[in-house]
């Protein structure tokens, strides 16, 4: 792993996210390196990715702190009567294992609370927990929480340095006991690995809304993500790969997918959301 600290310019970010008005991503790269994560293909990643590959290097904005206040006071956030909302890590994990040595997520925090501003946390960390008394500080914060799979191999083989999915379930639970708000962001879904009814049992009572979004094989190469699949379950792997090669197939599989999750949240207040692809008009 090849650790830069590096000099910025620029830390907020316009976004055309829905969930935020800005952007901050205190580093560019990320020691977790999963194999679907469409933060690579960026042009400002693609450069290092191919010299250094993906999960090797990550840039750390060493001065993102003192120029994160200097914009917020150029822009008066203090005064503005709606607030905009920032969003803490929209390419990057905020609370990588580099936050430990560096804490620049936890001193970005401490800036936000100052003005006051409303956030949005992204990440699969159970670093997080270092930061709940800051959390609270905010006059309003959500966090989207990552989960993939309970299938410790798919773990292993597609994101094999984050944390294992207890831990992120157990983080999961620990933020709502104090009263954080918290999101769950199943995916990527791959067809008939992941099973998302034992993570919707296992989530539904923690969290006010599960965002679904399926396995992308633009951003996780079909060719590679068929490989590791092949070393988890033969059997599966081959379903899998018969799944694109059907337009038929692969329609009824989301289509029956989708609703099973609908059904398995039918007596509940959870709100959804889901990235599926689009289903022609076989349906």
């Amino acid at each position: 792993m090849k650790i830069f600290e590096i000099q910025t310019q620029k830390v907020l970010a316009l976004t055309k996210i829905s969930l935020a008005n800005y952007v901050i991503n205190p580093y560019i790269g990320c020691q977790y390196g999963c194999l679907y994560c469409y933060a690579k293909y960026l042009k400002r990643s693609v450069k290092q990715s191919e010299t250094r590959g993906w999960g090797e290097f990550v840039n750390v904005k060493i001065n993102a702190v003192e120029v994160l206040k200097k914009e917020l006071e150029k822009l008066n956030i203090s005064a503005a009567e709606n607030k905009p909302v920032v969003m803490l890590g929209s390419i990057t994990e905020v609370y990588q294992p580099l936050e430990k040595k560096y804490k620049l997520t936890e001193q970005i925090l401490k800036i936000l609370i100052d003005f006051q501003i409303p956030t949005v946390i992204l990440t699969r960390s159970n670093l997080i927990l270092r930061d709940i008394e800051l959390l609270k500080k905010l006059p309003k914060v959500s966090v989207f929480f990552t989960i993939t799979s309970n299938n410790s191999l798919i773990s292993q083989h597609f994101e094999n340095q984050s944390p294992d999915y207890n831990t992120r379930l157990e983080t999961i639970k620990k933020l709502r006991e104090n009263n954080i708000n918290v999101w769950a962001h199943i995916g990527p879904i791959i067809p008939y690995f992941t099973d998302t009814l034992v993570l919707i049992k296992d989530l539904k009572n923690i969290v006010s809304k599960i965002e679904f979004e399926a396995l992308n094989t633009t951003t996780a190469p079909y060719n590679i993500v068929v490989e590791k699949l092949k070393n988890i379950d033969i059997n599966k792997a081959v379903k899998f790969m018969k799944l694109y090669q059907s337009s038929e197939t692969f329609n009824e599989y989301w289509h029956t997918e989708k609703n099973n999750i609908i059904f398995a949240l039918k007596n509940t207040d959870i709100k959804t959301h889901f990235s599926f692809p689009q289903l022609n008009e076989y349906f």
